[in-house]
Order: structure tokens, then C-alpha cells, then sequence
């Protein structure tokens, strides 16, 4: 039998559940007294307002009600599924894509968004129950790294290749962020070329960012709160913010919209810009309380 004890949870392990969101990962009881799980970000919705149990009041024991865990191989595919989104949504040239799209096709492109979002949602709904009543397989943790036990070289190095290889993907996200907002700005100040923007935002946004992610390595040694300061405000970048943005940028420019533009402009670019506002206020929340926690 294992004694899970849930601890009252910061307001960035809700947040982080729109980019990793997974389970409590429970160590078994020891002579020193109840295991402590690893808070696992939960859903930032239904862990905040549907918990049966507030998660800010005193802590409680419980324990994981029989034959109620749920099989690993489900909690694999629900995790692929965010990654998938972020993959897609990084994307550089996503515009363009949809720009040389058949116009026959085009109307199946913000469904996609609505789609991928609606996916993202129930994903941190569905992981945010199993954190919530402990009925998630044990071995699924709120860290990709913890209970990674690395000995080898060899596994050093694929760590080491795949944390390269995150980091060089951040420029690439950045980059793709950039462009979209550049699209909405010009079609909506009528601005015909926003090169001289694009080149001061290149030549201060770039060693910024270098010289940031250079400082988070030298000072902040730990990994696993490395990846929580950015699950915290990259999860909802991506989630949120990029996908409104996608959306906006379609409604918002006449030869992308395949629609007649001045009927439909002001409540597409509404609605996509409303989601990426929120995005950016639960993804400044989630950074701030990851980094007021430690």
C-alpha cells in the first residue's frame, strides 16, 4: 500500500500542466514518514475549480482508490499529444503554408487551431483529475528528467544532445512569434514595410536571448527547475498565445483570409488576440510563482 500526501500546490504547477501536464510522482513510504509526491503541474482549470478538495488548505492523506490506476501506455499517448502542438506551432513558415494552400482547403485551417487547442485542454483536464485523486501510475512525474537515472555516458550525451538541441529550437520559436506579430501590426497601422523593425528586433532581441539562456545555465545548476521555469511560461506561449496569435494573423490579413475581410475581421482578430492575452497573464503568473517558490 502506498500513502500519497498532497501538499498545498503553487499557482505555477497549475500553470504548467499547458506544457507538460502530468501526474504526481509518489516515492514510497520511508522510516522518516509519508512520502512526498512531486507536485506535477495538474490542470490549470480543473485543479483549480473542479478539485473536490481545495489544494490550498491543510494537508490531507489519502490513498489511490483500488483498481482505479490508470494504465501507463494512456498516459504515453496523452503526453505525445502536447509535444505534437508545440512541434506544429513552431512551425516558421506556418503563414506561408497556408498562403500556398489550396483555397478549397483553407476553411480546415483554424478549425486545426481550434482542434489542437481543444486538445491541449483536455489533455491538462484529463492529467489535472488523475493528479487531483491520485489514480495516475506512479512512475509518471511531473519532470521528464526525475527518475532518470543517468550513469552512463552514453546517456550523458543524449542528454546532453537533447538539451543542445532544446535550446536551439527557442531562436527558431522566437523567430516564428516575431513574424506573426510583425504580419498583424502591419496590416493593422498600414505600415508597407516593417523591415527596420525586423532588424532592430534582430540586433537586440538576439544577444538578449543569448545572453539570457547563458545566465540561466551558469546560475540555475538544476534541471528540473530549469524545465519548470520554462514549462511555466513557454508551455502557455505555445498553448495559447502562439495558436491566437496564428489565428488572429489569418483574420487579420486580406490575402490570407479566404472570407470576405471586412465583415469577419474584428471578431477573428478579437477572439485570437483575447487568447493570446490570456496566455501571456497565466504564463507571467506561472513564471513568477516558479520563481517566488524557490
Amino acid at each position: 500500500k502506498t500513502t500519497t500526501t498532497s501538499h498545498p500546490a503553487s499557482i505555477s504547477s497549475t500553470t504548467r500542466g499547458l506544457s507538460a501536464p502530468t501526474a504526481s510522482h509518489t516515492r514510497p513510504t520511508g522510516p522518516t514518514g509519508p512520502s512526498e509526491p512531486d507536485p506535477g503541474p495538474g490542470s490549470p482549470f480543473f485543479f483549480l475549480w473542479a478539485s473536490p478538495d481545495n489544494p490550498y488548505e491543510s494537508e490531507s492523506t489519502t490513498t489511490s482508490p483500488p483498481g482505479m490506476v490508470v494504465d501507463n501506455r494512456i498516459f504515453e499517448v496523452l503526453l505525445s499529444l502536447p509535444i505534437w502542438l508545440m512541434v506544429y506551432f513552431c512551425h516558421s513558415n506556418v503563414l506561408d503554408l497556408y498562403r500556398k494552400m489550396p483555397k478549397s482547403h483553407k476553411w480546415a485551417f483554424p478549425w486545426l487551431i481550434h482542434l489542437a487547442m481543444g486538445l491541449a485542454a483536455v489533455v491538462s483536464i484529463v492529467f489535472g483529475y488523475a493528479r487531483t485523486h491520485h489514480i495516475a501510475p506512479q512512475d509518471v512525474t511531473g519532470n521528464a528528467f526525475v527518475g532518470l537515472n543517468i550513469i552512463s555516458n552514453s546517456e550523458r550525451i543524449g542528454l546532453l544532445i537533447f538539451a543542445v538541441v532544446a535550446l536551439g529550437k527557442i531562436p527558431e520559436t522566437i523567430r516564428s512569434l516575431r513574424s506573426l506579430v510583425g504580419r498583424i501590426a502591419m496590416e493593422v497601422m498600414d505600415i508597407e514595410s516593417i523591415m527596420d523593425t525586423t532588424e532592430i528586433l534582430e540586433v537586440i532581441a538576439s544577444p538578449m536571448l543569448l545572453a539570457s539562456a547563458t545566465i540561466i545555465a551558469l546560475t540555475i545548476r538544476d534541471l528540473a527547475k530549469i524545465t519548470d521555469l520554462l514549462g511555466s511560461s513557454s508551455g502557455v506561449l505555445l498553448s495559447l498565445v502562439l495558436p491566437g496569435l496564428v489565428y488572429a494573423a489569418i483574420y487579420s490579413t486580406p490575402y490570407l483570409d479566404i472570407k470576405d475581410h471586412d465583415k469577419r475581421w474584428n471578431g477573428h482578430r478579437l477572439g485570437g488576440f483575447s487568447i493570446a492575452t490570456f496566455g501571456v497573464g497565466l504564463g507571467t503568473i506561472g513564471f513568477l510563482a516558479t520563481v517566488f517558490s524557490w
